[in-house]
C-alpha cells in the first residue's frame, strides 16, 4: 500500500481568539508544546519503532527546547517560534506542530522584491519599484552574516530543514519576507553582486502585494502546469501534475487526462519527448502519478517494476485510537470519492489496527494485497524521452511519483534536486489546546524501503536559471534533445 493522502486529518479547531496579554502567549505556547508532546508519544509509529533507537531522546529534546522557546514567547511571533522550535528539532516534514490563525496579527510586508535560489545563489527573482536592486542579482550576505548561514537562522524554526537540498529551493524565499511567523525582526541590509560589483544596500520594508503567496510560488517553481496534457510545441506533449490532493475538479481533471492518454498513446510513442511537470507539487495520494505511469508505460510492466520495488518492504501502522480513528475517516472518504479498491485497502488495514489494539500490540502489519504483484514478463513498448521537471518541495507522493517514473530507462530528471521523508508517512492533524494551532502526525512506518528516510533525488540536469517558465523548460528539452541526450 503505497499511498499517502497529505493533509486529510482530523479537522483542526477554529483559531481562537488572539491573547491580550504576552503572558497568554507564553502559555498557549506552553500548553500547545506538551500536548503535541503527547500526541507525538501517543501515537507517533516512531515511539515504538526499535530501528529508530534515538526517537524518544529525540523527542524529548523537542519539548525542552519548546518549552524553552515558550517560556520566551511574548507574542504571536514568539507563539510560532516554540512551535517551529520543536519541529525543527525532529526535523521531518511529517511531524510538526504549525499555527493556524488566519488572521495573523502581523501585517506580511517585503524589501520591494522577491528573491529565488538557484544552485548554490539567492538571486533577486521580482523586483519593485522599491526595490534596492534589479532581477538576476545575487544577494550574498544580510545582516551581516553569509547569505547561507543567515537564510539558516532566519527559518530554522520556520521549518526548513538545510540538509535537505530542495528545502533550499523552495523555503529560501521566505526569508527575506517579514509576517507574523517569521523568526525574529527582518533584516535591515543586505549585499548584492552585480557582475563583479558588491554594494550593501538598506531595506526598506512596506506593505507586500496581495499576491505575495503567488510571487513566493512563483519564485521557488515558475508557473503552474494545470493538470492536463497539452502539446506546447511539435513532437513534444507536457502533462500537467501539480497536485497530488486534488478536490473534485482536480479529480475530474485527472479523469479527463487518464482518458486523454489512453486515446493519445499512438501519438505519445511517436513523439519526440513526452514532459511531467511535478513543479507546486508537494505530495497527496500516489493514485494519480501511478495511473499516470500505467497509461504511458503500460499497467503490466508499471505493476511489475513497482511490485518488485516494494517486495522487501513492510508498512508498520501505530495501532493507536486516534490513528485508527483517522483510518477508518479516510476509508469511508475515498469510498465517496468512488476510489474502491483504495478504500478497500485501507478498510483491511483498519481492521488490522483494531485487532492489534485490542490485543496490546502498538503495530498493525498493512496486509499485502498479492494480486497487485503480477508477474507479466512484458516489456514496455513506451520509449519516448520522458523529463520529470522536479521542484524543490516535492516530498512524500510526489517523491513516490519519481520513484515509479525512474523505474523506466527513458527517464530524465530535470529542474532542482527533490526534499526527503522520513519512513514515518501517512499524515493525520490534531487540534492544539489553545486553538491557535495543529500537530502534523504521521500514522505508519515504511521499513525496508529502497528510498531511504531522508534521501533525496537529484536532478540529472539541475536548472539553475532564474527563468523557471514553462517555456524556458521547454526550450531546455529541445537542446538536450538537439544534443543526442535522451
Amino acid at each position: 500500500m503505497r499511498f499517502l493522502f497529505f493533509g486529510l486529518g482530523l479537522a483542526a479547531s477554529a483559531a481562537a481568539a488572539p491573547p491580550s496579554t504576552q503572558s497568554q502567549w507564553s502559555a498557549y505556547a506552553r500548553s500547545d508544546v506538551e500536548a503535541g508532546y503527547r500526541l507525538f508519544r501517543e501515537n507517533h509509529p516512531g515511539w515504538y519503532d526499535k530501528t529508530n533507537s534515538g526517537f524518544r531522546v529525540q523527542l524529548r529534546r523537542a519539548l525542552d527546547l519548546g518549552l524553552k522557546a515558550a517560556q520566551a514567547a511574548k507574542s504571536e511571533r514568539g507563539y510560532e517560534d516554540a512551535l517551529g522550535t520543536f519541529s525543527a528539532i525532529l526535523s521531518d516534514g511529517h511531524a510538526r506542530l504549525i499555527g493556524i490563525d488566519s488572521e495573523p496579527t502581523g501585517v506580511e510586508r517585503w524589501p520591494g522584491f522577491t528573491s529565488a535560489w538557484r544552485g548554490q545563489q539567492l538571486l533577486v527573482a521580482d523586483a519593485g519599484p522599491s526595490s534596492p536592486a534589479p532581477v538576476g542579482a545575487e544577494i550574498t550576505a544580510c545582516d551581516g552574516r553569509p547569505i547561507h548561514e543567515f537564510i539558516i537562522k532566519r527559518l530554522a524554526s520556520r521549518g526548513m530543514r538545510a540538509s535537505e537540498a530542495g528545502q533550499w529551493w523552495s523555503k529560501a524565499p521566505r526569508a527575506l519576507i517579514d509576517s507574523s511567523d517569521a523568526a525574529g525582526a527582518p533584516p535591515r541590509d543586505c549585499v548584492f553582486r552585480i557582475g563583479s560589483r558588491s554594494m550593501r544596500r538598506a531595506l526598506h520594508w512596506s506593505p507586500a502585494p496581495a499576491d505575495m503567496p503567488e510571487r513566493l510560488k512563483r519564485a521557488s517553481d515558475g508557473e503552474l502546469t494545470p493538470i492536463g496534457l497539452r502539446k506546447p510545441r511539435p513532437g513534444l506533449f507536457l502533462i500537467g501534475l501539480p497536485d497530488f490532493e486534488p478536490d473534485e475538479a482536480g479529480r475530474a481533471a485527472y479523469r479527463q487526462l487518464f482518458a486523454q492518454l489512453k486515446a493519445r498513446r499512438a501519438d505519445l510513442r511517436h513523439a519526440r519527448a513526452v514532459i511531467i511537470d511535478l513543479r507546486h507539487n508537494d505530495g497527496g495520494s500516489d493514485d494519480w502519478s501511478l495511473e499516470t505511469a500505467r497509461a504511458l508505460w503500460g499497467r503490466g510492466p508499471v505493476e511489475e517494476k513497482i511490485a518488485a520495488l516494494q517486495k522487501p518492504v513492510q508498512i508498520w501502522w501505530r495501532a493507536s485510537t486516534g490513528n485508527i480513528a483517522y483510518v477508518k475517516q479516510l476509508e469511508l472518504r475515498l469510498r465517496d470519492e468512488g476510489r474502491i479498491e483504495t478504500a478497500e485497502q485501507i478498510g483491511r488495514a483498519a481492521q488490522a489496527m483494531e485487532a492489534a489494539r485490542q490485543a496490546g500490540h502498538p503495530f498493525a502489519l498493512d496486509p499485502k494485497d498479492d494480486s497487485q504483484a503480477p508477474r507479466s514478463e512484458v516489456q514496455s513498448d513506451f520509449s519516448t524521452p520522458v523529463y520529470v521537471i522536479t521542484p524543490g518541495r516535492c516530498a512524500s507522493a510526489c517523491l513516490d511519483a519519481v520513484d515509479t517514473f525512474t523505474q523506466f530507462r527513458n527517464t530524465t530528471l530535470i529542474g532542482a534536486p527533490t526534499s526527503a521523508d522520513s519512513e514515518y508517512l501517512e499524515i493525520r492533524t490534531e487540534p492544539l489546546p489553545s486553538g491557535h494551532g495543529i500537530a502534523i502526525i504521521p500514522t505508519k512506518a515504511w521499513m525496508h524501503r529502497s528510498r531511504k528516510g531522508g534521501q533525496i533525488y537529484k536532478p540529472d540536469v539541475e536548472a539553475t536559471q532564474l527563468d523557471w517558465s514553462t517555456n524556458a523548460f521547454i526550450d531546455l528539452v529541445e537542446g538536450l534533445l538537439n544534443q543526442g541526450r535522451p
